[in-house]
């Protein structure tokens, strides 16, 4: 579960990242997610997700997670633009920039620790 979290919250950065809007008031809480069937652990990171948007007064997030052991998530929160009222549909797209290198950086190197590369090959 900590290692999910770990990538999850990266992932969650990177999507933080794409989804700057234009400036204005910040609102309150967020704007409900879009559920689907949920895993448990959604019920778990939901409260915390939440707090991550608020503490990065970012407008919004898409959180995708695919685990065959934990089961599929799919869940938006905020809105597309700070401040605004559209919320976010899990189809938006989102730009996230050169911070793909660090996410590939970052998961090679949890492959050298799980033993399964060397950074030699």
């Amino acid at each position: 579960m900590k290692n999910l979290l770990g990538v999850l919250m990266l992932g969650t950065t990177l999507a933080l990242f794409g989804c700057g809007g234009d400036s204005g008031p910040v609102s309150s809480a967020p704007v409900p997610a879009v559920v689907e069937s949920e895993p448990a652990y959604a019920t778990a990171l939901r409260p915390l997700l939440e707090q991550h948007l608020r503490d990065t007064l970012s407008p919004g997030l898409i959180v995708m997670v695919r685990s065959a052991e934990l089961g599929d998530w799919n869940a938006t929160f905020g809105t597309t633009t700070y401040g605004g009222s559209t919320p976010i549909s899990l189809t938006d797209q989102t730009r996230i920039g050169s911070v793909t290198k660090t996410m590939t950086g970052t998961v090679i190197l949890q492959l050298v620790a799980e033993g399964r590369i060397r950074l030699s090959d």
